[in-house]
């Protein structure tokens, strides 16, 4: 799979309130890569 193959498929995952500390901590390391490959949130 390509480099924009894979920032065509995923997005950036949410949490809420509810999730656990861990939880939270795996989608923003998530949520950073996807920043730094694809450009997420600029």
């Amino acid at each position: 799979m390509t480099g924009r193959a894979v920032c065509e498929s995923f997005r950036p995952v949410l949490w809420s309130e509810a999730d656990t500390d861990e939880t939270i901590r795996q989608a923003k390391a998530n949520n950073a890569v996807g920043a730094a490959i694809c450009g997420w949130g600029r």
